[in-house]
């Protein structure tokens, strides 16, 4: 696993980007899907922007800043080997991450899959979206389905590893 910290200047850029989607969402009314109900829509955006600064961080990528879309992108960020990338976040503690069912296979090329709460993150692994976005990994928690993958079924990663 790959370790990362957010100072203090990435914390109010995911702030800022995680509020920009969350407005724009609602202007144009973009649905949101929460597997995890308990949490409000502003700390899983917050949370889920974080990650996605955090694989940057960790592969000399630059973030997505931009959220005023007319429909959301489907990668977060490209691989240091040129692959499309959507960035999954799930806490600390948790084994498993998720993604909507409107997910397809052909969205992106790699998942890449980070747990933490801010300001400290795990780049924990990657699978290819074949291995995450199929019948076999689909789950009902009671909020709808969702395609769920654990930690035992993808792909680790080390410092200085490319994906």
């Amino acid at each position: 696993m790959i370790k990362i910290e957010l100072n203090l200047c990435e914390q109010k850029l995911a702030n800022y980007i995680a509020k920009g989607r969350e407005e724009n969402n609602t202007r144009k009314g973009f649905k949101e899907r929460k597997q995890d109900a308990k949490r409000s829509s502003r700390d899983i955006n917050f949370e889920g922007v974080c990650g996605e600064i955090a694989a940057c961080k960790a592969f000399d990528r630059y973030p997505d800043t931009e959220f005023n879309v007319d429909s959301p992108p489907k990668h977060d960020m490209m691989s240091p080997l040129g692959f499309t990338v959507d960035v999954k976040t799930a806490q600390k503690g948790k084994e498993f991450w998720s993604a909507a069912e409107w997910k397809k296979v052909g969205d992106v090329e790699r998942y890449l899959f980070v747990r933490g709460r801010c300001p400290e993150y795990e780049i924990c692994g990657w699978a290819r979206p074949e291995d995450f976005i199929n019948e076999r990994q689909e789950s009902d928690v009671g909020n709808g389905k969702f395609y769920k993958i654990s930690m035992d079924e993808i792909s680790t990663l080390h410092e200085g590893d490319d994906f």
